[in-house]
């Protein structure tokens, strides 16, 4: 589970970047899944829910994958706090 402060803007940006899909929502939070596995990410923004969740991506070039063509400016608030590693 990862708290984020806009469900849908961040829904929107795990589908547009990850190519994740809904499986479920409810008011406050949304499942969401890869085409191909069942692994699930869950996305909430409910503040009673611990935030210690540590989630990091794996990318050639940390540069690089910020400066993706389709990365605009309505992600540039999410892109600040998602921790990207290096992997060279």
């Amino acid at each position: 589970m990862i708290r984020i402060a806009d469900v849908e803007a961040a829904a929107s940006y795990y589908a547009d970047v990850f190519g994740l899909h809904p499986k479920w929502s409810d008011e406050g939070s949304i499942g969401l899944v890869f085409q191909e596995s069942d692994a699930e990410i869950v996305l909430h923004c409910d503040p009673n829910i611990p935030s210690s969740v540590e989630v990091y991506y794996l990318v050639d070039n940390v540069v690089a994958a910020v400066a993706m063509p389709h990365m605009d400016a309505k992600y540039s608030s999410l892109l600040s706090t998602l921790p990207l590693v290096n992997v060279r």
